[in-house]
C-alpha cells in the first residue's frame, strides 16, 4: 500500500505542480504574446494611415506646385510672345516707311508719266 506521503508520491506530485506551473506560464506567455501582436498590428495600420496621409499630402502640394510652375510658364510664354509680336510690328512697320519713302518718289514720277501718256492720247 502506498502512502500519500511516500517519497514517489511526492514526486509525481511535484511534478504534476510543476507540469500544470508550467503550463500556465505557457498559457500567460502565449496571450502577453497575442496582446503585443495585437498592439504591433494596431501602430503599424496607425503607421500606416499616417503614412498614407502624408503620402496624399505631399502628392496634392506636388500636384499644386505643378500647376503653378505651369501657370507660370503659361504666363512668361505668353509675355514673350507679345514682347515679340511688338518687335515684329515695329520692325514690319519700320520696312513699310522705308519701303514707302524709297518708291514715293518713284510713284509720283510713274504717275506724272502715266498722266502725260493718257492726256497725250485723249487730249488729242
Amino acid at each position: 500500500m502506498t502512502c500519500f506521503f511516500s517519497p514517489v508520491r511526492i514526486r509525481k506530485v511535484g511534478v504534476i505542480i510543476v507540469e500544470e506551473n508550467i503550463v500556465e506560464e505557457i498559457k500567460r506567455v502565449e496571450a502577453e504574446a497575442e496582446e503585443i501582436i495585437r498592439e504591433a498590428k494596431k501602430k503599424a495600420r496607425a503607421l500606416i494611415e499616417e503614412a498614407n496621409t502624408e503620402a496624399a499630402k505631399i502628392f496634392s502640394e506636388g500636384r499644386k506646385e505643378a500647376i503653378r510652375i505651369r501657370r507660370k510658364a503659361v504666363q512668361e510664354g505668353r509675355e514673350e510672345g507679345e514682347k515679340l509680336f511688338a518687335e515684329i510690328v515695329s520692325e514690319g512697320e519700320k520696312q513699310a516707311k522705308r519701303f514707302e519713302e524709297e518708291y514715293r518718289s518713284k510713284v509720283e514720277e510713274v504717275s506724272k508719266l502715266l498722266v502725260e501718256e493718257v492726256l497725250k492720247e485723249y487730249a488729242s
